[in-house]
């Protein structure tokens, strides 16, 4: 199978990983190959800065407790299954059960959220489950996570508006031993900000991001989409560093 590229949930490019061993010719459709229960791992670039708790804090409109309701594959396209190969898209619905945090002028919270984070990849002979790197499994109905949304708007660098993960590892499991705190993906490598949030009560998550300045470069642009807002600070960023710095006569750099 060679490597495949799209967008995902609207905040997120991903590139899948190549598997071979596919046929030219056409093959069963995806319902039909051997599931493999071992997740395929993709890497994606975020749309939004969503690095560090200050990216969270910067671009995330809500931190939500947001429970899972369903998942369900959606269809792949006409031309995967004639190719006998390709992505099989899965939507995962929410319900936002209590908002933690909101950003000063954010719009409201949405009641529950559908997201196309993830799907599988499948080819002649087997299909497989495909996560994004930091990504909670998402695969229990009834589970908590604590996520941080944000609401795309139609814009320049967004084509699909509408609400969205900040990014993979911005959804982190609630403890089902302990429906208070923040648990850990297994084995997953994450962010700065996803750690920080990992262990701690959903109460001191709130804390957390009460606590955390936004970027300086971008709170003049909060009301701004939040994609503008990430460029518009990059290039205040650059053009500060750019200002030349006034020295007294003889002084040295």
């Amino acid at each position: 199978m060679t490597a495949i590229a799209g967008v995902l949930c609207g905040a997120l490019s991903y590139t899948l990983p190549a598997r071979h061993g596919a046929h030219d010719h056409a093959s069963p459709t995806p319902a039909a190959a051997t599931s493999s229960a071992t997740p395929l791992t993709a890497e994606g670039l975020n749309l939004l800065p969503s690095e560090t708790l200050r990216d969270w804090v910067t671009y995330g409109d809500h931190v939500v407790v947001a429970k899972l309701t369903s998942t369900r594959d959606l269809d792949t396209s006409d031309e995967e299954k004639k190719a006998g190969e390709g992505y099989i898209p899965r939507q995962v619905s929410f319900d936002v059960r209590r908002v933690v945090w909101s950003r000063e002028g954010a719009p409201d919270a949405p009641d529950r959220v559908a997201l196309g984070l993830d799907g599988s990849v499948f080819d002649a002979t087997s299909t497989a489950p495909l996560r994004m790197e930091g990504q909670p499994a998402l695969d229990k109905v009834g589970t908590e996570y604590v996520m941080v949304l944000t609401k795309l708007r139609a814009s320049a660098y967004t084509s699909v508006p509408g609400w969205v993960a900040l990014s993979p590892d911005s959804i982190v499991p609630i403890s089902p031993s302990d429906p208070t705190t923040v648990t850990a993906g297994a084995g997953q490598r994450v962010s700065s900000a996803a750690s920080a949030v990992q262990g701690r009560t959903v109460d001191r998550v709130a804390s957390l991001f009460a606590h955390t300045e936004a970027d300086p470069f971008a709170v003049p642009y909060m009301a701004e989409p939040p994609d503008e807002r990430a460029q518009l600070a990059i290039r205040a960023r650059r053009d500060s560093a750019e200002v030349p710095v006034e020295r007294a006569p003889g002084e040295k750099p």
